[in-house]
């Protein structure tokens, strides 16, 4: 139900921080429960491990929450511009010419 429900927001009005946090961390527990399902040998430090990479990447770099969410609402801004004159003057205004 949670990746269904974030789904449907997403295709509707894109990637936000909050909507990628969601998914990140959704994504995350789901592979939990892979790992504690068919590991017979469970190690304690697999969980925390895997927590603090998963919140690195998701805080640093191109993946980081803010790229990912600020891609996504330019492209949609973008598709809402195309069809019309408003994307020719959008470029000019933000593109510093």
């Amino acid at each position: 139900m949670l990746f269904a429900s974030v789904g449907i927001r997403v295709r509707r009005y894109g990637i936000t921080e909050n909507r990628y946090y969601v998914l990140v961390l959704g994504l995350w527990v789901l592979g939990c429960m892979v790992y504690l399902t068919f590991t017979r040998t469970k190690k304690a430090l697999v969980l925390p491990a895997s927590l603090a990479l998963v919140v690195i990447l998701s805080v640093f770099g191109p993946w980081s929450s803010f790229s990912v969410s600020k891609w996504s609402q330019n492209r949609r801004l973008e598709a809402l511009l195309t069809p019309s004159y408003a994307m020719s003057f959008y470029s000019t205004i933000f593109s510093g010419a």
